[in-house]
């Protein structure tokens, strides 16, 4: 997602004493680039989370706020054991498999047949016109379909294990879901939170049906938000 999605919740962290920093990974939103692009998510981790993170560092302790993707990259940035503390919204596995029946048989033909045919057809994924997501650029889109089809995820991709990354990280981890997320089941998200072994980890399931968007996009969530950054300033001080 662009960018602007996160700005009432930025605004809000920095109304609470933190400096914030948004931004769009390379083809999408502001830093958008040609449909074709053969970045991959490996670069949006490795390099452009990374990028951030290290540039956030000269400015004082980094936290970072995860969601969706966004907290599934922080475990293969290179760099994460900058980061103090974790905040995941709705972050989780991708691998179908954890989908409750009969979602879980969307979700296969989504990464099995839906995206790699119309990347190919198109040299990008219309997420747009599908209402799933904003455009990806085929190099994403297909490295996407390629870790949800693989249980391990993006753990063990092409012989390539990123463990190493995920357990190098030591820090405090909260991770949230939401009832009726179509795109982040509790079984996912608990998932995702495992591989931070070394991690001080903690989950929260919130029963309000605030579906994969609803935390940045619901204007009654300040008591939820508070909640949040009365974490952050413990686990930073």
């Amino acid at each position: 997602m662009p960018r602007r999605l996160y700005n009432r919740y930025a605004r809000f962290l920095c109304q609470n004493g933190f400096l914030v920093i948004t931004f769009d990974y390379r083809g999408m939103g502001e830093s958008q680039v040609e449909r074709s692009s053969t970045s991959t998510l490996r670069d949006w981790g490795e390099k452009d989370l990374a990028g951030i993170i290290n540039y956030a560092g000269g400015k004082g302790a980094v936290s970072v706020v995860g969601h969706s993707l966004g907290g599934q990259l922080v475990g293969i940035a290179p760099n994460n054991e900058q980061v103090r503390a974790l905040l995941l919204i709705a972050a989780g596995s991708g691998y179908w498999g954890w989908w409750p029946f009969p979602q879980k048989l969307v979700m296969a033909s989504l990464w099995y047949i839906v995206m790699p045919a119309l990347t190919s057809m198109l040299g990008y994924f219309p997420g747009k016109k599908l209402r799933l997501s904003e455009d990806l650029p085929a190099g994403p889109a297909k490295q996407w379909a390629s870790w949800c089809r693989n249980r391990a995820y993006l753990l063990d991709e092409s012989g390539k294990p990123d463990r190493q990354f995920f357990c190098r990280f030591d820090g405090p981890v909260l991770s949230y879901s939401f009832a009726g997320d179509p795109y982040a089941p509790e079984a996912a998200v608990d998932e995702l939170l495992s591989w931070f072994s070394s991690a001080r980890r903690d989950s929260r399931h919130i029963d309000a049906p605030l579906g994969h968007f609803g935390f940045f996009r619901n204007k009654n969530l300040q008591p939820l938000w508070r909640e949040t950054v009365d974490w952050l300033k413990t686990v930073t001080v």
